[in-house]
C-alpha cells in the first residue's frame, strides 16, 4: 500500500467524491495481512514486513480502492475477520496470529533446528498451517480485535479491543447490539455488547473443548442464535442469544471435515458452510444447513445436502438474491511445484441454490454447479457487488482481488485489482 502523505489524500479524496449511499451501498472492506507469506509450500513470517492494513473498495463494473489505513490482521483461519455493522457506521477486524518478537528482532528462532536460523531470505519459519494452529518463534496467536469509524473521512480505528487468542472470525448481529469473535486458539468465543458505535466486553463462552477451533460465527433467526463452525471436532455449534447471554445448544450439527467459513443466505432460510478437510490433496466440500424450524418446533436445524469442491476450500457468500453460492477454493497452490496435488490456479466455484432437481420438485433447496473460473493463488475471501453482477476474490500470493463479470450465466474475468498487501479476510453489507 501508498504509505506517502500524498497518497493518503488522493485516497480520502476518492472516498469523499464516492456518494454517501454508494458508500454504505457498494462498498467492501478488506483487511490485508502484511505479515504472512507463503515459502516453500509454508506460511512464514515476511522479513521487514509493513503494518498489515484495511482496503476500502468501491465495488461495481469497475472496483476501486478509494481509500486504505493500517490496522491489524491475519490469513490464518477462515476469510472471515471482517465484519460491517448493520447501519454501515462502523466495522470490526479481527487478528487471529502477528509476527513474534524475535521474528521482528532477528534474534533467532529458538524452534529451529540446530544450526539453522530460519527459512531463509531472512523469513521466520511459522508451523500455522489454514487448517491447525501450532505455536511457533514465527508466528504466535493475536487476540486483537479493531473498530473502524466508517463514518470518518478516511475510516479510521476508534477503538482497540482485545479478544481471545487466535481471534479468526468476527460478526455483529442484526440489531447492531452485540458483536461475537471466534477464539481458534482457546476454543472460546468473546462476546461484546455494542452501544454507541462502541464495544463493551461480556463473559467468553467455553466450547467445552480447547481443540474444537471455533472457525467462522455467523448470526440467524434475526439475531436470536448463532452458528459457530468447529473445525477441531468436525461439527457446527447452535448458540442461542437471550438479551446480552450467549449460551451453547446441546445439539451440534454435522456438515463434513474440518468446517470453517460461513454464510447465511439473505432470507434467513439457509446457512452454508464449507468443510476444508484434512489439507491432504482430497477433494473438499459446501454444506446447507436448513435454518428453518418446521410449525411445531420439533425439527432441529440440519445439514440438508452437500457437493464436492477442490481441495482448500476457503471463501464463500451468496449473492444479495440469494439464488447463488460462491465458493473459492485453493486448489493446491499452496503446495509446492514439484509436489503432488499441485495446480497453477485457484478455482471460483458457482452453485445454483435451487428448490428443484431436474424434473422433480424437492422439499428443500439443493446445490448446483453452475460456472467455474480460475483465479489466483493461495486465494481467500470472495464478495458480490450490490447488484451480483461483479465477484471479486482475495488471492494472498498476488496481493490482488479477481475481478469477474457474472453474466446470463458465464464468468468473465476482467483485469484484476491490485491491493498492493496480502488479501485475507473480505465482507461487504449485504446479504
Amino acid at each position: 500500500m501508498p504509505r506517502t502523505h500524498a497518497a493518503r489524500l488522493i485516497a480520502s479524496a476518492l472516498l469523499l467524491a464516492l456518494p454517501a449511499a454508494a458508500r454504505a451501498a457498494d462498498l467492501a472492506i478488506s483487511s490485508n495481512d502484511n505479515h504472512s507469506v507463503l515459502q516453500d509450500g509454508r506460511v512464514v513470517t515476511a522479513p521487514n514486513a509493513p503494518p498489515d492494513t484495511v482496503s476500502f473498495i468501491a465495488l461495481g463494473a469497475h472496483p476501486r480502492v478509494v481509500a486504505s489505513i493500517d490496522a491489524p490482521g491475519s490469513v490464518i483461519g477462515p476469510p472471515m475477520a471482517v465484519a460491517i455493522a448493520p447501519d454501515h457506521s462502523f466495522a470490526l477486524i479481527a487478528s487471529a496470529t502477528k509476527a513474534s518478537p524475535q521474528a521482528l528482532t532477528g534474534a533467532g528462532d529458538p524452534g529451529s533446528p540446530p544450526g539453522q536460523s530460519g527459512a531463509g531470505d531472512g523469513a521466520w519459519s511459522g508451523s500455522y498451517t489454514e487448517a491447525g494452529l501450532v505455536h511457533s518463534e514465527a508466528l504466535v496467536p493475536d487476540n486483537r480485535l479493531s473498530l473502524i469509524d466508517l463514518s470518518a473521512n478516511p475510516p479510521v480505528i476508534a477503538q482497540r479491543l482485545t479478544a481471545g487468542l487466535g481471534a479468526a472470525a468476527v460478526a455483529i448481529a442484526p440489531d447492531g447490539k452485540l458483536a461475537l469473535v471466534a477464539n481458534r486458539v482457546e476454543g472460546t468465543i468473546s462476546a461484546f455488547a455494542i452501544a454507541n458505535h462502541r464495544l463493551q466486553p461480556l463473559p467468553k463462552l467455553d466450547l467445552g473443548n480447547p481443540n474444537a477451533m471455533p472457525s467462522g460465527v455467523v448470526f440467524a433467526h434475526g439475531g436470536q442464535i448463532a452458528l459457530v463452525s468447529r473445525a477441531g471436532d468436525d461439527r457446527v455449534s447452535v448458540l442461542h442469544i437471550v438479551g446480552q447471554t450467549v449460551l451453547l445448544d446441546p445439539h451440534s450439527i454435522t456438515t463434513g471435515v474440518g468446517p470453517a467459513a460461513m454464510a447465511v443466505n439473505p432470507a434467513g432460510t439457509l446457512a452454508a458452510v464449507v468443510n476444508s478437510g484434512r489439507d491432504g490433496g482430497d477433494v473438499d466440500s459446501v454444506s446447507l444447513i436448513d435454518l428453518t424450524p418446521d410449525p411445531l418446533g420439533t425439527t432441529p436445524m440440519r445439514a440438508i445436502d452437500v457437493m464436492a469442491v477442490p481441495d482448500g476450500a476457503e471463501g464463500l457468500a451468496f449473492s444479495p438474491d440469494g439464488k447463488t453460492l460462491a465458493v473459492v477454493a485453493q486448489n493446491g497452490t499452496t503446495n509446492l511445484p514439484n509436489t503432488p496435488f499441485h495446480h497453477a490456479h485457484g478455482r471460483l466455484l458457482l452453485f445454483a441454490v435451487s428448490a428443484t432437481h431436474g424434473d422433480q420438485q424437492m422439499p428443500q433447496p439443493l446445490l448446483r454447479q453452475i460456472a467455474e473460473a480460475p483465479v489466483g493463488q493461495w486465494s481467500q475471501g470472495v464478495a458480490f457487488s450490490r447488484d451480483g453482477a461483479t465477484i471479486v476474490v482475495q488471492n494472498m500470493v498476488e496481493k490482488s482481488l479477481s475481478v469477474l463479470h457474472w453474466s446470463h450465466g458465464k464468468l468473465a474475468a476482467a483485469a484484476p485489482l491490485s491491493l498492493g498487501a496480502g488479501p485475507a479476510s473480505i465482507a461487504t453489507p449485504w446479504p
